[in-house]
């Protein structure tokens, strides 16, 4: 995990980032971690890469996305956007 936080030749790693950091790593992939669409970029804490769009929200998976792929689960996409949608008449 890179330093999220540089005060001159100073770098530190936010409480909050440990807090995720140790999230994830005492899990142990018992149950999925979500982040929500709206969370920086900052507070993912370079996870980007496995991080699955589902919805509204970015699973983390165990598996790495490939350069250039969208790593969107459309079947769970779909049904997010779509469920409760009624035809106006």
């Amino acid at each position: 995990m890179k330093p999220t936080l540089n005060f001159g030749n100073v770098k530190a790693i936010r409480v909050q980032d440990i807090m995720v950091k140790e999230i994830v790593e005492s899990n142990i992939w018992e149950r999925p971690i979500y982040f929500a669409v709206t969370c920086s970029e900052d507070s993912k804490i370079g996870l980007d890469e496995y991080l699955m769009m589902e919805g509204m929200s970015y699973r983390i998976v165990p598996e790495k996305r490939k350069t250039g792929v969208e790593f969107i689960n459309e079947d769970v996409m779909k049904k997010q956007l779509f469920s409760g949608f009624t035809k106006f008449q």
